[in-house]
């Protein structure tokens, strides 16, 4: 970026210039609940509240997943030697 516009975006706000920064409303937060149907939620800790224990429980699963195919590249690829 050329100094003469470094300091025209300075000035008028490097997050304003480079859109850092979005407005996100939180009126109307309706989502799907763990089981499928919809839910009203008020307030965003209350989502994160909800899907804390789900996404947790998705975590191990997908860990325990790639451990498993590790697992089993390591095995095929000491077989090979």
């Amino acid at each position: 970026m050329a100094p003469e516009k470094l300091r025209a975006a300075e000035a008028e706000g490097l997050h304003k210039v480079f859109k850092l920064q979005t407005v996100i409303n939180t009126t109307s937060m309706v989502l799907f609940d763990a089981l499928g149907c919809l839910r009203r939620f008020n307030t965003v800790e209350d989502i994160f509240a909800d899907f804390y224990e789900i996404r947790k429980k998705k975590y191990i699963e997908r860990k325990a997943f790639q451990v498993g195919m590790l697992r089993a590249q390591s095995e095929r690829l000491s077989n090979q030697v």
